[in-house]
């Protein structure tokens, strides 16, 4: 947020500062006693201030569900690098959640342990429907996809490149989709080099709906959200037909591979 002058204008809400002034009033009573490394600005990524919103006071080592970070009216984060989350009562074992280290009122503010290293990144939103993002080439950003090692927590509405919060330890991303028309082909094997070339096809992305327990296609504005996939399995037993649901994970390269044995109603 920056450190106004007198006669500024501050641009928020009273909410909004009022959000802001109570994280930056907390951090500034527990610096007292600190070690210097702490006093300079030292931020550990894996612990976040969270603001706890479950409508109860929560004890030490209790659990909450991490949810979307306090935000300015402009839609800016409150502090991009010192981040502070709401957070409310799990609503599913899937979702993001943080043990907290310390004791934390109701509608107060304390440090919780999250999963990883979260931290606010520049990511060029591809599609609206997109839910992870890699590193590319060349780049200074963060490029969104579906099944990159780097996971979204939140982002704002729209494409382009946006600030957004991030899991930035590396996970196993692994989805679910429907082959499209043709379907993927087999992996084939050059004899006089002995290499084998990958299949390819691409796919129909879906995920899991918690509150109906059922797999949905992913849609964003742009209509259904796709992904080229590779299938290294070869032979008449290694293609995939079309409308088949197929499992797909990342290689040790990050390259989406079909797991052909997970295929629906076979893989023929």
């Amino acid at each position: 947020m920056g450190n106004y002058v007198a006669g500024q204008k501050i641009p928020a809400s009273a909410s909004s500062y009022n959000a802001w002034d109570e994280a930056a009033a907390y951090v500034r009573a527990h610096q007292r006693g600190m070690t210097s490394d702490r006093t300079k600005g030292f931020i550990d990524p894996c612990r976040v201030l969270i603001k706890n919103v479950c409508g109860a006071d929560r004890s030490r080592f209790d659990v909450l569900q991490l949810g979307a970070p306090l935000l300015l009216d402009s839609g800016d984060l409150v502090d991009p690098v010192r981040l502070v989350f709401e957070a409310d009562t799990m609503a599913h074992q899937m979702r993001h959640g943080v043990v907290l280290l310390e004791p934390i009122p109701d509608d107060g503010i304390g440090w919780a342990q999250a999963q990883g290293s979260i931290c606010a990144a520049k990511v060029d939103i591809v599609r609206e429907g997109h839910r992870r993002a890699s590193f590319e080439k060349d780049g200074y950003s963060l490029t969104s996809n579906m099944i990159g090692p780097i996971e979204l927590i939140w982002k704002p509405s729209g494409t382009g490149v946006k600030t957004c919060t991030v899991l930035l330890t590396p996970t196993t991303a692994k989805i679910v989709g429907k082959t499209q028309s043709g379907g993927v082909s087999a992996a084939s094997w050059n004899g006089a080099c002995d290499e084998l070339t990958p299949g390819t096809g691409t796919i129909d992305v879906y995920e899991w709906d918690i509150d109906n327990e059922k797999y949905v296609e992913v849609t964003d504005g742009s209509g259904n959200v796709d992904q080229d996939v590779y299938n290294i399995a070869t032979g008449v037993d290694g293609a995939v037909g079309e409308n088949k649901f197929v499992a797909v994970a990342t290689d040790d390269d990050c390259v989406p591979t079909v797991e052909v044995e997970d295929c629906e109603d076979g893989c023929t």
